[in-house]
């Protein structure tokens, strides 16, 4: 049951109702159940409100059932009193997705969202660049973007969370410390075991930053320094120590050149293929 004097978290997820779309929100539900969060379901459309097609969506109460995790015919205040958890739906009209769900973001802040994304290249991302990316950078917000060929952390047939290594890159700037609370609260409630998380710095080891590691349960930290080109560096890192997430620190593009290759963090996005935390930048 949800505690009156706790100041649960929010998880925003959004939804064109689509199979990728579909995949984030079975990963947003098991994280909100594991932290016990609010949750919100948002579309954004040309329809009105009565017409979205909210019944050819996953329910929340049929998957916790089939999680589970939450007996069958239970009522929609069961999902709080079982779980702690609750959930809402909404629909908003607007023909543009990214300034839809700006606006909404501007009246109702998320502490994390969860979007399925198409990591596009070159000029293609000046045409049709990806709505979750540009929602991710323009909010500087904790995002998990979830590329379409990524393996899924979260098993829709079971809800089980099977993270087991995520790897961390991070440098001196974008300044990583501010955020390692925050990780170290987030990133247990991915997994339903232990995480290993590899700190990979780019560059030689004496002149990695100086960061003090969080002593969480369910995460043990192993630091690596590589040399190297950061892009090739961090993909071959990803693939050789098997990462199933990447965390990186949100950037920004500069320039004509910039805005053609995306900033490391699509760039790594796009080559890795893995899920990506997107942390704020400060």
């Amino acid at each position: 049951m949800l505690d009156p004097q706790r100041l649960a978290p929010h998880i925003l997820t959004t939804t064109d109702f689509g199979p990728h779309s579909e995949r984030a929100f079975f990963h947003a539900l098991a994280i909100a159940v594991a932290q016990q969060a609010h949750m919100t379901l948002l579309h954004i459309g040309p329809e009105s409100r009565k017409e979205v097609p909210w019944d050819q969506y996953p329910g929340v109460r049929e998957t916790l059932n089939q999680w589970k995790l939450l007996d069958k015919g239970a009522e929609r205040t069961d999902v709080a009193k079982a779980l702690g958890l609750s959930v809402k739906k909404f629909a908003m009209r607007d023909e543009d997705p990214y300034n839809g769900t700006l606006d909404y973001l501007r009246k109702h802040p998320t502490d994390l969202l969860v979007m399925a994304t198409e990591a596009r290249h070159g000029l293609a991302r000046l045409r049709q660049s990806s709505v979750a990316q540009a929602i991710a950078y323009a909010t500087n917000s904790h995002a998990l973007l979830l590329p379409a060929a990524a393996s899924n952390l979260i098993d829709p047939g079971s809800g089980l969370r099977k993270l087991r290594k995520a790897l961390f890159v991070y440098d001196h700037e974008p300044d990583p410390r501010p955020e390692l609370p925050w990780l170290s609260d987030w990133l247990p409630k991915f997994s339903e075991g232990e995480i290993e998380v590899h700190l990979l710095y780019v560059g030689e080891e004496n002149e990695a930053p100086d960061v003090v590691l969080p002593d969480q349960p369910g995460l043990t930290w192993k630091r690596v320094a590589r040399e190297g080109v950061p892009l090739k560096t961090i993909t071959g890192y990803a693939s050789e120590c098997d990462a199933d997430l990447i965390v990186m620190v949100n950037q920004r593009t500069r320039g004509l050149l910039g805005r053609i290759r995306g900033s490391l963090n699509e760039q790594v996005l796009r080559r890795a293929g893995k899920p990506m935390l997107l942390l704020p930048q400060h």
